[in-house]
C-alpha cells in the first residue's frame, strides 16, 4: 500500500521529485498544480494539473495533506512570487512567439 494513496490515485508517481504545489480557484473546482525537480536532461513534465470539484472536498484536502508531507508545506510567499513571474515570462515568450507566427503568416498573404 502507498504512503500517497490519494496522490496514487490520482496517478502521481514520482514523489520523490515533487518540489511545491500550488492550488488555485476557478468558478466550479479548484486545481492543484504539482511542480516537480526534474533533471535538465529530463522529458518528463516539470508540472502536472489535477482538477477537483467542489463536490468532492474530501479528495482535495487529502491530496494536500500529502503533499504536505512531501514538500513540507512549501507556501513560502517569496517562492510563490518567483514562480509567478516565471510563469509570466514564459507566457510572453509564447505570447511573443505565437504573435510572431501570425504576422509572418500575413506578410505571405500580402
Amino acid at each position: 500500500m502507498s504512503l500517497y494513496p490519494t496522490l496514487t490515485q490520482m496517478g502521481v508517481t514520482s514523489f520523490d521529485q515533487i518540489d511545491r504545489y500550488s492550488v488555485d480557484r476557478r468558478v466550479d473546482n479548484k486545481i492543484i498544480k504539482i511542480y516537480y525537480q526534474r533533471p535538465s536532461d529530463s522529458n518528463l513534465p516539470k508540472s502536472k494539473k489535477f482538477q477537483f470539484d467542489q463536490t468532492d472536498p474530501t479528495r482535495l484536502e487529502q491530496a494536500i495533506t500529502e503533499l504536505n508531507s512531501l514538500t513540507g508545506g512549501k507556501t513560502d510567499s517569496r517562492q510563490r512570487q518567483q514562480q509567478l513571474g516565471h510563469e509570466l515570462q514564459q507566457l510572453e515568450q509564447v505570447m511573443t512567439s505565437k504573435l510572431d507566427e501570425l504576422r509572418q503568416q500575413l506578410r505571405t498573404w500580402q
